[in-house]
């Protein structure tokens, strides 16, 4: 019975470092701006729940690469890895909101957003914005 739970352990390490490795490929193709072939191997991961994929995911929504423009499928996704603290996702909901871009505009959900978005921002990243 314990040889199961270090087996398990091992599986878990094992499927996280492979669902890294997809993460990466996926996003050289975006960067590649390939954004059609991007966009299922980030919508997999993002269904998997890898917070990045999400913000990518919504961000191609939002902004029509590689798939039909769908703002409101694209705030689902972005509020997806806004749950996981993903700053990024956090900011573009709120300059959405702000500003009305594929959205009602709401200023108090802008704010709320870009409050959000900056208490999730890393010590490092924080300094490189004074």
């Amino acid at each position: 019975m314990l040889i199961r739970y270090p087996l398990f352990a091992t599986l878990m390490l094992l499927a996280t470092a492979l669902q890294a490795d997809a993460m990466e490929d996926a996003a050289g193709v975006y960067s590649e701006g390939n954004y059609a072939k991007a966009y299922p191997m980030l919508h997999t991961l993002a269904k998997k729940g890898q917070d990045e994929a999400q913000f990518y995911i919504g961000a191609m929504l939002v902004d029509g690469l590689g798939v039909d423009a769908d703002p409101k499928k694209g705030v689902y996704w972005l509020n997806q890895a806004v749950n996981q603290e993903h700053a990024e996702a956090a900011i573009m909901l709120s300059k959405m909101y702000l500003s009305g871009r594929g959205v009602a505009m709401n200023v108090d959900k802008g704010i709320h957003y870009m409050e959000l978005g900056e208490s999730f921002k890393s010590e490092d990243e924080k300094e490189d914005c004074e």
